[in-house]
């Protein structure tokens, strides 16, 4: 169910920001809240309900269906920052590397060549989800928003 709910964020948020329907919009920020919160749904904590219910009638309700158009921008920015922030977290000092770690995980020991390159290999994932969250500001800024959702979300 989680991978049905991770393809039909970006297809329908692109849906909905295409053809500027503020339902469309509200069940995008839906889908994004449940499979952002499945596993604590799926084990009945009461919480994780209450937050989806709480987002849901918001974005539903909203007096203002701006606020749920704008909330689709959000994700496109926070989701790579998240992986920006944990990538690049494990290249500072006394850190191991991401994929080196992942490495000695599934490997065992690396040599110094195979740390050298894992280390490379963490460093472009952490510029690639920089590049991510530089050209979606920059095709938000730029763009028009049909543009901007066609090589964000697809």
């Amino acid at each position: 169910m989680q991978i049905v709910l991770i393809i039909a964020y970006p297809l329908l948020t692109h849906l909905a920001i295409i053809l500027k329907n503020p339902k469309l919009q509200a069940c995008a920020i839906f889908i994004l809240a449940t499979g952002l919160l499945y596993t604590s749904l799926k084990a009945g904590h009461k919480v994780a309900w209450l937050i989806l219910i709480s987002i849901s009638l918001l974005a539903l309700t909203s007096g203002w269906p701006q606020l749920t158009f704008y909330a689709l921008y959000v994700a496109p920015v926070l989701i790579p920052l998240l992986f920006l922030a944990v990538f690049g977290h494990t290249l500072l000092p006394g850190h191991t590397p991401l994929v080196t770690a992942i490495g000695e995980q599934s490997r065992g020991p690396l040599t110094e060549a195979m740390k050298v390159y894992t280390r490379k290999v963490t460093i472009m994932w952490t510029l690639v989800f920089l590049s991510m969250i530089i050209s979606s500001v920059l095709l938000l800024w730029l763009a028009s928003p049909e543009l901007w959702s066609l090589f964000t979300n697809l």
